[in-house]
């Protein structure tokens, strides 16, 4: 397949673009960043920290199989329905409760 110089020229217009967009400075709290990758950092850390002194009340890890999932610490078996429709993995963490 050949590319048209009409083509390859907006190509090249669009990545330009994207490049220009690509620096353009973020505001955070009010004030111009660069990457506002600083903010990320500690909103990063404040998610860590609060993971760590958080109590697991009523969360269970997740074990896969085959064709189904079960909730070891409970012993509560997960259809593979359910873990597809919410899109659970290998160690997710889910909160369940008994009805």
């Amino acid at each position: 397949m050949r590319i048209s110089k009409q083509q390859k020229k907006s190509f090249l217009e669009y990545f330009t673009f994207l490049k220009s967009l690509s620096s353009l400075k973020i505001p955070v709290d009010n004030e111009y960043s660069d990457t506002g990758s600083e903010r990320q950092k500690e909103l990063s850390k404040s998610v860590e920290e609060i993971n760590e002194t958080e109590p697991r009340k009523n969360c269970y890890e997740l074990k896969r199989n085959l064709k189904r999932g079960k909730l070891d610490e409970i012993g509560l078996y997960v259809p593979e329905t359910i873990i597809r429709r919410y899109g659970f993995e290998e160690g997710d963490l889910i909160s369940a409760d008994h009805i």
